[in-house]
């Protein structure tokens, strides 16, 4: 098959697909030849012509996958081809049969090529197009991607934390709502990279105006006028002094200055609100759901988020909706949700039995000491409340994780 290429010079991805296509039909016929059947088991091929066991295993997914790029996974190097078309050689299958596979692949080779840029990208691209990618090579992916990003963002943390807490006000329209962020183990790999903690905020469904809420600091020894309040008891001694960025941001930010802190020694942050006021219970024409977003902007290992709903709002047959979004410019943008915003991870939030066994995480050891001293904040019943936990390993930067709460009617 010769490549067809486009009038730019590039390949297309339907080129890439054919080419895919046309070489999986010659090589379940070279396979067909010595081996009965369509099942293309490991062990039957590996009778039929001699070859090790990976070999074989990759010889069979490429024969039974129905999606070309999901296979492009499983093609073998330059020095497989060789041995499988060797080894077909000796077994007496046909050599135009042999020629044809031979072509095949070798065009498969310079599309993919031609198309990804270079050989190496040609199996992290195609995973994109995967009808049903396999979790697994997202999660290898991402984590390369996080790799990547912790060289050019120049920062990293091990472990991103939210936890929310919302309960409908019984005596008014509104909600009550805790807030708490956290960043586990932050790293600065350069002196200048810039970091910035966003003060919380709350706007309108299409976030065309902010919502004329309260925050209040969590921590009663905290006693700034303003965000992010810290949580002294769950940072860690050695914290950076921020300052605010000579040019205003929207959302506000403090900013981390250039210092030891990060260099010499990791820190641990944690800042939480509760947030009064104007907060909305109730479904109207500006708010439908209450849409929680935890902006992802520094490389990590892993995000959790807990999301603990009082039993008002999450009834029975409920459970949250989690989705990763790209971020968009500005914070208008980041609430202008579309579906094809959206990035292709799959979530599966967990949920909790009360008490401090289940609350347990790899992601900060003191979680349980964390949502303890929220309840105790408020006085609030946790078995009031149903609690779900969302975790995202690898989570790519910039992103959006963000989960919906219905409103009452």
């Amino acid at each position: 098959m010769t490549p067809r290429v486009s009038p730019t010079g590039s390949i297309g991805i339907q080129q890439v697909s054919d080419a895919l296509t046309t070489a999986q039909d010659a090589l379940r016929r070279a396979v067909g030849a010595r081996v009965e059947g369509t099942g293309f088991r490991g062990v039957d091929i590996i009778s039929a012509f001699g070859i090790d066991a990976k070999l074989a295993w990759k010889v069979g997914r490429l024969c039974r996958s129905n999606d070309p790029f999901g296979c492009v996974r499983y093609l073998p190097g330059e020095k497989g081809w060789t041995i499988l078309l060797n080894r077909m050689v000796r077994v007496g299958i046909e050599t135009a049969m042999i020629d044809e596979l031979a072509r095949t692949f070798e065009s498969v080779r310079r599309c993919g090529k031609a198309w990804a840029g270079e050989s190496s990208a040609f199996t992290l691209m195609a995973a994109g197009l995967v009808k049903n990618p396999d979790p697994r090579v997202g999660l290898e992916h991402r984590r390369n991607h996080v790799i990547s990003g912790s060289f050019v963002w120049g920062i990293r943390a091990r472990s991103l934390v939210r936890l929310d807490i919302l309960k409908p006000n019984p005596n008014s329209d509104n909600q009550e709502l805790i807030t708490i962020r956290g960043f586990v183990d932050v790293e600065r790999l350069r002196a200048d990279a810039p970091w910035y903690l966003e003060v919380p905020f709350c706007v309108e469904d299409d976030a065309s105006c902010a919502l004329p809420v309260r925050f209040s600091p969590l921590d009663s020894d905290d006693r700034s006028r303003v965000g992010p309040f810290l949580m002294k008891r769950f940072c860690s001694k050695s914290l950076p002094r921020f300052q605010t960025p000579k040019i205003e941001r929207v959302p506000s930010v403090v900013e981390l200055p250039v210092g030891a802190v990060g260099i010499e020694e990791r820190f641990t942050l944690f800042h939480g609100a509760m947030v009064g006021g104007a907060l909305p219970k109730r479904k109207s024409d500006a708010n439908k759901v209450a849409t929680l977003m935890l902006k992802v902007q520094t490389p990590c290992e892993c995000v959790m988020f807990d999301t603990v709903v009082h039993r008002d709002l999450a009834r029975p047959g409920w459970s949250p909706i989690p989705e990763v979004f790209i971020v968009l410019d500005g914070y208008r943008g980041q609430f202008s949700h579309q579906n094809r915003d959206r990035l292709p991870i799959e979530l599966k939030p967990v949920e909790l039995s009360p008490g401090r066994r289940s609350y347990r995480t790899d992601s900060f050891d003191q979680m349980a000491g964390l949502i303890d001293a929220a309840f105790a904040r408020t006085g609030w019943d946790p078995a009031e409340f149903r609690h779900f936990r969302t975790e995202l390993p690898y989570p790519p930067v910039p992103s959006a994780l963000t989960i919906n709460i219905p409103l009452l009617d």
